[in-house]
């Protein structure tokens, strides 16, 4: 199986940004390709508009109270309680 991953080099070690589905003491083969700061910073700019995206569709959803008690404005409050 072949897969391609991002990683974190932190204090000698690398460390997945997600996690793997892999047995413990799994053997594996690297192959490092080191991303450049305009790469890194193109990924973040494709995830910003990934989430603006993703807010702009929940704000388009409905508002009212229903019959359950859900709403998208009561959202953390049913889920965490009150603050």
């Amino acid at each position: 199986m072949s897969q391609e991953i991002d990683a974190i080099y932190d204090n000698g070690v690398l460390r997945p940004l997600v996690p793997l589905a892999l047995p413990q003491q799994a053997r594996v083969k690297l192959t490092v390709e080191e991303e450049s700061l305009e790469e890194s910073g193109d990924k973040l700019a494709r995830q910003k508009a990934a989430l603006q995206s993703l807010w702009q569709e929940i704000d388009q959803l409905p508002r009212h109270e229903n019959k359950d008690g859900w709403s998208v404005r009561r959202h953390d409050e049913l889920l965490y309680g009150k603050r």
